[in-house]
Parts: C-alpha cells; sequence; structure tokens
C-alpha cells in the first residue's frame, strides 16, 4: 500500500486535496468489468491522498451499490446519491461519493445520439465537477471557488465517449487533468493519460521490415529488434488517436487488480503446477447472459459420460452447436491427468438462468457452484487449470499463475487474446459464440502438466509486480505535480546555474565524464546548444525556483533510420530537488514543453540512456512513460536504453 505521506506531494500550492471524478458504467449486458476496475483504481487513489466521486448511469444491473459495499469493507468514508440526489452535499468527513446518474447515452458506440455525450457532460458531469467544489470549501468560501472546479482529474472508462466530451470538457475547464481507459483504439481520444491494460502485440510495421540493400543495418540487428518489440509495450495502435504529450500505460503490468489477488500473487521461480488437474474453474464473468458457462457444463458432462440430456428446458440454449460427443471419458493414460478432478462453477447473481445452470451441475457430483462469490482469489490460486472468458479476469489469473483456456466473448477482447497466444500465455479457444464441446474436450485431454506449467510461466511473467493500481494512481499524481511546474528556453544567462549543477559531484558520477567541467569549456559548450537549431534546452522550476534542466538532442534510430527520427533526453536535478519524487514530473514537463515546439513535429521517440546501476533514474523514467528497450553500454559503461514513444497526432 502506498503511503498517505505521497499525496502531499500531489496537493497545489494552496495544501487543496486532489479531487478525481471517475464515470464508468456497467450492466448485466456489459457486465461488470469496467466499474470493477475503476473501483480498484478509486481505492489507489483514495489511499494516496484523493477525494474521489465515482459515477454511472442506472442501466439495468449496474453495479454501484456494490461498489459501496466494497468500499465500505475497505473502511472508506462512503456516500451514495440517486440520480434524484445529485445536488445534496456530502459530508466533510466522506473521501469518496457514488454517484448513480440518470441513463442518458448507451455504453456502446452504435447505438449512440450525436449528442449523447455532450448531454452527458451537461447534465452530469460538470454539475458533478461543481459540486465537487463543496468537498473542501467552507460555505464562506463557495462563491470564490466556483469559477475554478477544484477536480483535478476526470477520468473515463466509457467506449462511447469521444473527442467532442474531451475537447468541451477542456475548453471549460482548462487546467482538468483528463484521463481515458481504453482498448480500442478505434477513436479520438484528446487526454493526458491512457491506460490501456491489454497485452499488446507488436508493432507490424516494425517486425515485417527488413533490411535493405545496402542499408547499415544488419540480420542481427533485425533479429535483436524484432525480440525487443515482442517483449516491450508500445502504444502503436493509438496513432493519430491522441495527443503527442499523452502519457501511455500499456499492458498487463498496469492492470487494476484488487487487493485479494495481489497478496495472493506467486512470483514466477516459484510458480509450479500439479502433475494432474485436480481443480477445474469455469468463469464467464458475472452476468454471462449467453450463458456459455451452460455450454462448457455441457460439454464436460459429455466428457464424463454424465447424462446432460436429463437437465434439458425449455429455457436451456440449444448445445447441438455446441457438437456434444456423448460419449464418456476414454479409459486410457492420456485422460489421466483430467479425471476426477473438482469443478467450480463461479456465476453472479445476474446470471439469466440460474435453474438451469443448477440443474447441470448437479448432473457433476464433482461440481459446485458459486453464485457472487466473494473468494474469487482464492479458487483461482486453487485452480489447476480455468475455462473462461477473457478480460480484465484474464489478469487475475495469471498474476496467480492459473494456467486458461480462454474464449472472446466481444470483438475488442479478440486482439488480446491472440495476442497472449501467439508468446504462448494463453490457450486461444476462440469466439464463445461458436463454441465447439469437441474442441475443448480435446484441449482437455492434450493440456498435461509441462504444456500448463509453460501457459502459467509465461502469463505470470507478463504481469510485473501485480500493482497496477497503485502505479497508475502514483502516476496520475506525477501528472498532477507537472502540471504545476514551470518550464522556460535555457539563456546564456543560465551558464553559472547550469555549471553548478552540472558539477555536482552526484551528477558527475552518474555521468559518462566524471571529471569536473571548467566555466570555459561549459560556455564554449552551452554557446553551441543554444545556437543549434535542432535542440531543445529548458529550465524547469518550481514555485519559480529553479529544479533542474532537461535538453533534448537530435537522434535518429539506427535499427531504423528510415522510419524513425526522435530525440535524447538529458536531465539532472539540483541537489534540494532530490528526494521529493520529483524527477518522473520534471521528465513530463519538459516532454510536453518540446513536443508543443516546431523542432519536434517529426518526432517518432524520446530514448534515454541512464547507467545499470542508477536505478533510481530508471523507475523515474519509467513512471514518466518510458519503457526498457534493452541493455547497452557507452563508453565501457553498463547502461539500460530506455524509450519513450511519441504518437504521430500533433495537436
Amino acid at each position: 500500500m502506498v503511503d498517505l505521506g505521497a499525496s502531499i506531494q500531489a496537493r497545489s500550492n494552496d495544501g487543496a486535496m486532489p479531487q478525481a471524478l471517475i464515470l464508468a458504467d456497467s450492466s448485466t449486458a456489459m457486465g461488470q468489468g469496467h466499474l470493477m476496475r475503476c473501483q480498484t483504481l478509486a481505492l489507489a487513489l483514495l489511499r494516496q491522498g484523493w477525494q474521489v466521486i465515482l459515477c454511472g448511469q442506472a442501466l439495468p444491473g449496474h453495479g454501484l451499490e456494490r461498489a459501496v459495499e466494497f468500499f465500505t469493507q475497505e473502511h472508506v468514508a462512503v456516500e451514495c446519491f440517486d440520480a434524484q440526489h445529485m445536488d445534496v452535499e456530502t459530508a466533510p468527513a466522506t473521501m469518496l461519493r457514488v454517484q448513480i446518474l440518470a441513463p442518458l447515452m448507451p455504453f456502446t458506440p452504435e447505438q449512440r445520439a450525436a449528442d449523447d455525450s455532450q448531454r452527458l457532460l451537461a447534465m452530469h458531469v460538470l454539475p458533478l465537477l461543481q459540486r465537487s467544489a463543496l468537498l473542501s470549501c467552507q460555505s464562506t468560501q463557495l462563491e470564490s471557488a466556483r469559477p475554478t472546479l477544484p477536480a483535478t482529474l476526470v477520468l473515463v472508462d466509457h467506449y462511447s465517449i469521444d473527442a467532442p466530451f474531451y475537447h468541451e470538457l477542456r475548453r471549460q475547464q482548462p487546467k482538468l487533468l483528463l484521463a481515458a481507459i481504453d482498448d480500442l483504439a478505434n477513436r479520438q481520444l484528446p487526454v493526458d493519460v491512457l491506460l490501456d491494460q491489454n497485452f499488446q502485440a507488436p508493432d507490424p510495421r516494425r517486425v515485417a521490415d527488413a533490411p535493405q540493400p545496402g542499408s547499415a543495418r544488419t540480420a542481427s540487428d533485425l533479429a535483436q529488434l524484432t525480440a525487443i518489440d515482442q517483449n516491450v509495450q508500445t502504444p502503436w495502435r493509438y496513432q493519430s488517436l491522441l495527443p503527442a504529450h499523452c502519457l501511455t500505460l500499456i499492458g498487463p503490468q498496469y492492470a487494476l487488480l484488487r487487493d485479494e489477488f495481489v497478496q495472493r500473487r506467486v512470483e514466477p521461480t516459484a510458480l509450479m503446477v500439479s502433475p494432474t488437474i485436480r481443480r477445474l474453474l469455469i468463469s464467464f464473468g458475472g452476468s454471462d447472459p449467453d450463458r456459455f458457462t451452460e455450454q462448457v457444463l455441457t460439454a464436460l458432462c459429455d466428457l464424463y459420460g454424465s447424462p446432460a440430456s436429463l437437465a434439458t428446458t425449455t429455457s436451456r440454449p440449444d448445445t447441438t452447436a455446441a457438437h456434444s460427443t456423448g460419449k464418456p471419458l476414454p479409459q486410457t493414460s492420456s485422460f489421466d491427468h483430467v479425471r476426477d478432478c473438482q469443478i467450480d462453477v463461479v456465476v453472479g447473481r445476474a446470471y439469466p438462468a440460474l435453474p438451469a445452470l443448477e440443474a447441470l451441475v448437479a448432473l457433476l457430483p464433482q461440481a459446485k457452484l458459486h453464485i457472487q462469490t466473494q473468494q474469487m482469489a482464492q479458487l483461482i490460486a486453487s485452480a489447476d487449470l480455468c475455462i473462461g472468458a477473457t478480460g480484465g479476469s484474464t489478469w487475475e489469473r495469471a498474476l496467480l499463475g492459473c494456467p486458461t483456456i480462454a474464449y472472446w466473448l466481444a470483438p475488442n477482447q479478440r486482439p488480446a487474446l491472440e495476442a497472449l497466444a501467439q508468446v504462448g500465455a494463453i490457450i486461444n479457444a476462440g469466439p464463445a459464440a461458436t463454441f465447439d464441446a469437441v474442441q475443448l474436450q480435446q484441449l482437455l485431454t492434450q493440456l498435461d502438466q509441462p504444456k500448463r506449467q509453460a501457459l502459467a510461466l509465461k502469463a505470470r511473467q507478463l504481469m510485473g509486480k501485480g500493482t497496477g493500481a497503485a502505479t497508475v494512481a502514483s502516476t496520475l499524481g506525477m501528472l498532477l505535480k507537472s502540471h504545476l511546474l514551470q518550464c522556460r528556453p535555457v539563456v546564456i544567462d543560465d551558464a553559472e546555474l547550469l555549471l553548478h549543477w552540472a558539477n555536482d559531484p552526484d551528477v558527475r558520477s552518474q555521468g559518462f565524464n566524471p571529471e569536473p567541467i571548467s566555466m570555459a569549456t561549459h560556455l564554449a559548450w552551452l554557446e553551441r546548444r543554444l545556437a543549434a537549431a535542432d535542440e531543445l534546452f529548458y529550465i524547469i522550476s518550481q514555485a519559480g525556483t529553479p529544479i533542474a534542466q532537461v535538453r533534448f538532442s537530435p537522434k535518429t534510430d539506427y535499427h531504423r533510420e528510415d522510419l524513425h527520427s526522435g530525440a535524447e533526453i538529458h536531465v539532472s536535478l539540483a541537489r534540494e530537488a532530490r528526494g521529493q519524487g520529483l524527477a518522473a514530473a520534471v521528465l513530463q514537463a519538459a516532454i510536453c514543453k518540446a513536443l508543443a515546439s516546431p523542432v519536434a513535429a517529426k518526432w517518432q521517440f524520446i530514448d534515454a540512456l541512464v547507467r545499470c546501476s542508477n536505478l533510481a533514474s530508471s523507475v523515474s523514467f519509467r513512471r514518466a512513460g518510458f519503457v526498457e528497450f534493452s541493455d547497452t553500454d557507452v563508453k565501457g559503461i553498463p547502461c539500460r536504453w530506455l524509450r519513450r514513444f511519441i504518437l504521430e497526432s500533433r495537436e
């Protein structure tokens, strides 16, 4: 858990507590995943000292009341208001307001009217932002507070909200930090930070490129870069959809997982699956409106020789399309690893046909039905194999080392599932809509211990520490700090200050030339830097006090010189500014300033070289959106090569 002390650094200059408004919908039809990951992020923000408004529309089967139960169990001071009580003031001690909104727009873009998002903004979001002024202002201060809303962040997890919503919000409140959670990559999102926790396939333009005759690039260069591409999560799917300055958090290491999963995580070095499948978990989400859970159970009944036909009811889905074999489990050694396993079946209270499901479960003596369970983490940790849907639960299973046969339920889930299968982290069984019982039976009998071990280990390695929620919350706090910094171009009169910083013993020891710099050498160097038309050089200040220098020099990607041009970043902080968690904010502030310059118009990346021994700097660069590309060396010094990808859109 992140110490509340970190929140002090995120506060504005007047000491006001940062506030976030999070918008996410849930329903029986769409499921609860968007709301559940947002409530996990809300809890992480609360722990880092934010006040939060979590809101969603009153769609059929929405889970906002259960969200209140979740926060109450976490000992959060929470109040919940329905759509008729949006104007009710929150109690002073309340850290979290859960607001149920009158439904104004559908979740899917196909059903949306052109002005739905604008109505949502005007009728719900802006009034809630205005109401948030009451959270931190005394009544005597209310009128003076209204012109500048204290809410500092608006985060949206909604497929139907696109550019007009954000543009209007930015027009009315230009200082707001705007964030989005997405995985569609199908529309403009003019935000400051984007989270896509799905695993991304390599950029096909980079993998498909080959060395050309006469090029300095070699086949080994290509092989190295291809290997890098397969392991580094990049925002290539969002090219031209995000502003250049947008910080992207891409990949399952940012997955928003609840505490119970993080606490039960298994380290890759300790991961060992059992020789046989002792427990099998079936989970297609809480609602499973298309009743795929029953189709899987029917296939298992056939596999184990149970009379599934006895459970047929008029309300049960047609299982003839599932190609049931009707054959019992063969008495051969090739099926030993799936014989006599316990089966855990998990659904929510919103499951559309519980009596039919209960009848199917009753046909399998080793099966147990769990309805709206609070023990999901324990069930996953105990399972030797899972059959279920992809989506947010994919990352829960990966963190706990549970190999999975997965089906995609919606088209947006397909790319991540295929990418995971490509690297050997999951079994892609295809679309659930074309479920094939024979295929499932064959997969079950083929997944012996070595195959399940390989699946579980690869999936676990993709997850990192599993603390994505805390990392995302910390990143949002960092971005808030970056907004409070000032950034100006270096001038010749800064020579003495820059030399003082450059000759700091710690700076010299972490650089590639440890010798002190003379004023004459420094002046000549600075004059060249200021005269270079393709360089950018800034002083970063906090409350008017200079705290850092950041310089960008031109760089060409030597692997792909015909495709990529960018910059290399050089940074140092004043001694008095170190140890305050400011480095990533300094980087972000300078990058935003640089990307607004015509000099950066064609940049596609920003690179950094950091000594491998300088772990603190590596962490700061990662927090500022850089990914570790590879290890290299400079003048014989082992270094880490980090890169931040710059998207093509310029606003």
